[in-house]
């Protein structure tokens, strides 16, 4: 008996034994799941979005389908300008929980920041008609107003939450970005500093006012100002050491003193903590490039290139480096860009889109003259448009850069056919004639906001807009050269126009520089796959702006389309002029063709001072010309009455004619 009776008694010392073992081989996977999730969101709350990467991952590889830890992820990759993949999270979170608000809300916000807009924000309606208050869903609303401009909008939505709840953390943020523009400062770091005192555990107040205070030291080069902006920085850095925007910003304060060593330290530090970001591999490119080791500095451009190809800055700004600092004409780099640009061109002729192709033709010969293809179409692009006297360069280039038989036949033919032309009849066959038209200087952009992801975006900008305008008639942009020697002497804010603008003044009364007629300025605003500019175009001679708009553009291709968006205006706003180079019997030859958009059938005007003794109490008399053949660069023209020819005078100025609108009566 008492043997049955400890049998039983060892029967269930082993199940318990048994179960014991059990628990303990399968809870710590559960548990450490739980564990590292909830390590995650506390990390989370408190801006660590390193640490919380790292606990989220932690609990995925125990659970790959733990829906808060995917969420959590999605939400520190957002933190941290991985949108891409912080949308694939998010996406597999709403396949687990469609109803999610949380992800659906957090998908917005990488939609907007990829520049998707319409999307986030019908992302944000579905999340309201889930949840009319959440909070959440209505500051995505404001951010993305205030992302495409409408600070109006986004400041009334803002104020909503803040009504609510009057220490919302990110709204109060949103606030100081929108007294920000606004000029606003002091109001802008009143809402900052009640951010602060919100939390003062997490790190983005403290860089957010930091920016604001090295912008301040930028325009005043107050030094105290700097100083300031390291405290508030360093602050930030001591709560989260691996702060991605505390060190990049770092990393710009020694970049704009200079001080490269030091600035390399903080961008290298956010390339080890995230090795995907391309804009930390970014910044240590330009700070080689400021260093001058140039073999580095495209090296970085590179591997940055490769964790982000549609960044249209990044690749603006390697294509620049290699043409201006005069790499070899054969360099693959250059060879490879250059094809890339004919292919899309080839595209942009598929599309109907023309000027764009163009612009890309010309951007492939920028950076390779050898590049037979993009010449060619070039040329065939200049016959279409009977732009001839350029289609015949192009047929000159091509013979001199392939001498071949089939080019040498098509030059004799092109050079007798010649001899039909308005400008081989006037005198021009062996020169250009002289022309009028307007000198227009780009000057840097400069950013809406404290910082910019690219730090020298504003540069990159113009030079970009000063190849597109090179293909346009009715103004002679300044060269990318010459653009660039001019802007490195001048000060690198619109803050400081009226400075430039003496500065300018200075270099042309020394002779470096010719005086431009027109300026064009501005500033811009950045986000992924996204940007927005703001243009003035100011007389040099009177410094007044006589016009002023606004583009944006977000996808692949977003710098040039917003390029050729801004060269169309500007083509079409410019105020032109030529002037008569000959008087020969009833016809006179202008220096205005078909690449300023004048075609036989137009009108011009000429200006005269009246006869002292005529009864016309008009100070002036507008003489009107007809233009009657039309080519690349100067037409011949007839004046319409006939008898008003003896008023006219070589070197007169011609001006397009200007049509007089009827007037509705009351």
């Amino acid at each position: 008996m008492k043997r049955n009776k400890l049998r039983y008694i060892n029967i269930i010392l082993a199940f318990i034994i048994l179960a014991v073992s059990s628990s303990f081989s399968q809870t710590p996977g559960l548990k450490n799941a739980i564990y590292y999730n909830k390590q995650g969101w506390e990390n989370l709350a408190k801006g660590d979005h390193f640490r919380a990467i790292l606990s989220f991952k932690n609990a995925l590889k125990q659970n790959p389908k733990y829906k808060d830890a995917l969420l959590g992820l999605g939400k520190a990759y957002l933190k941290t300008e991985a949108y891409e993949e912080s949308l694939k999270l998010f996406s597999d979170v709403l396949r687990i929980d469609r109803g999610n608000t949380d992800a659906i809300d957090s998908a917005a916000s990488a939609m907007a920041e990829l520049g998707r807009f319409d999307d986030a924000l019908k992302y944000l309606d579905k999340s309201l008609e889930i949840n009319e208050d959440n909070t959440n869903a209505k500051y995505g609303i404001a951010y993305i107003y205030y992302l495409m401009d409408k600070l109006i909008w986004s400041k009334r939505k803002a104020n909503d939450i803040l009504k609510i709840n009057p220490y919302h953390y990110e709204a109060l943020l949103l606030m100081a970005d929108i007294k920000v523009r606004e000029k606003r400062d002091e109001e802008a770091k009143s809402f900052i500093q009640k951010a602060i005192d919100s939390d003062v555990e997490r790190p983005d107040a403290y860089v957010k006012i930091g920016q604001v205070l090295l912008r301040d030291y930028k325009i005043t080069q107050n030094p105290e100002y700097m100083s300031d902006a390291v405290e508030k920085f360093k602050r930030a850095l001591a709560i989260n050491p691996e702060n991605l925007l505390a060190n990049r910003s770092m990393g710009n304060l020694f970049l704009i003193q200079k001080n490269y060593e030091e600035a390399l330290k903080y961008f290298t530090k956010s390339a080890a903590d995230y090795p995907d970001n391309s804009i930390s591999l970014y910044n240590i490119a330009i700070t080689y490039a400021g260093m001058n080791d140039n073999k580095n500095t495209v090296d970085y451009l590179m591997k940055a290139m490769r964790l982000a190809p549609s960044d249209n800055l990044l690749i603006a700004k390697l294509e620049d480096f290699l043409v201006l600092n005069d790499f070899a004409i054969g360099h693959p780099l250059r060879v490879e860009f250059s094809e890339n640009y004919y292919d899309a061109a080839l595209k942009k002729f598929r599309t109907n889109l023309p000027k764009d192709a163009v612009m890309y033709l010309r951007r492939a010969l920028i950076l390779n003259p050898l590049n037979r293809q993009a010449r060619e179409s070039l040329r065939d692009v200049y016959n279409v448009l009977n732009y001839y006297r350029l289609y015949l360069n192009e047929q000159k280039n091509l013979y001199d850069l392939f001498p071949e038989n089939k080019y040498q036949d098509m030059l004799r033919l092109s050079v007798i056919k010649r001899r039909e032309r308005i400008y081989h009849r006037a005198g021009y066959s062996s020169e250009f004639p002289p022309r009028d038209v307007p000198k227009v200087l780009v000057l840097n952009f400069s950013p809406v906001e404290p910082f910019s992801l690219h730090p020298d975006a504003g540069v990159t900008i113009a030079n970009y807009l000063t190849v597109a305008l090179s293909e346009y008639g009715r103004m002679q942009p300044v060269g990318l050269k010459r653009r660039m020697e001019i802007c490195s002497r001048l000060k690198n804010n619109n803050h400081f126009i009226a400075d430039n603008l003496e500065i300018i003044n200075d270099m042309i009364r020394e002779g470096i520089t010719e005086k431009p007629d027109f300026i064009i300025t501005g500033n811009f605003r950045e986000g992924f796959n996204y940007l927005s500019l703001n243009f003035e175009m100011l007389n040099f001679h009177n410094g007044v702006i006589i016009n002023n708009f606004s583009v944006s553009e977000n996808g692949k291709e977003n710098l040039p389309n917003l390029a050729v968006r801004v060269s169309n205006r500007l083509y079409d706003n410019i105020p032109f002029k030529g002037r008569v180079l000959q008087v020969n019997n009833d016809e006179l030859i202008v220096n205005l063709g078909l690449i300023d958009g004048i075609k036989p059938g137009d009108y011009l005007s000429v200006y005269k001072l009246q006869n002292p003794e005529s009864n016309d109490l008009q100070l002036k008399k507008k003489i009107t010309l007809e233009i009657k053949e039309a080519d690349t660069m100067i037409s011949s023209a007839k004046v319409k009455n006939e008898k008003e020819i003896e008023y006219i005078d070589i070197n007169d100025s011609v001006y397009p004619y200007e049509k007089r609108r009827a007037k509705l009566l009351d």
